[in-house]
């Protein structure tokens, strides 16, 4: 992890003050090597929850769909909801702007559809 060279002669410090920046450098090698390979363990932590929290909502689908008899066409059409949601990152987006104040909440979600907005004349 640390080692500079290949045992050449040439590679590892001669004097004091190399020997020191190669120690230095390797300290900055392993600190980087760990900050790369702890953000990456974080991202794929990150999307194991995201998937398994689909997976709890349709399994909770499912259950809804046997239990109360519900619809093929509204199953499929919230399966459908759910997986856009799940690979667009909707989710997140939705509960950020729940929990904002009405008036900031109101803002952003006309910020957000200003384009349908526009289209239709009963919003002008």
């Amino acid at each position: 992890m640390t080692t500079v060279g290949y045992g050449e002669g040439s590679l590892y410090g001669q004097t004091v003050l190399e020997q020191f920046f190669c120690v230095i450098l390797m300290i900055f090698g392993l600190l980087f090597f760990s900050i790369i390979s702890g953000s990456l363990s974080s991202m794929f932590e990150s999307m194991d929850i995201q998937s398994a929290e689909l997976d709890e909502k349709l399994m909770f689908l499912k259950t809804l769909k046997t239990q109360y008899a519900l619809p093929q066409h509204i199953y499929k059409e919230i399966n459908r909801v759910l997986e856009l949601e799940h690979k667009m990152g909707v989710g997140s987006l939705t509960s950020f702007i729940e929990e904002l104040p009405i008036t900031l909440r109101s803002l952003v979600v006309e910020s957000i559809h200003r384009d349908t907005f526009k289209q239709h004349s009963f919003f002008n």
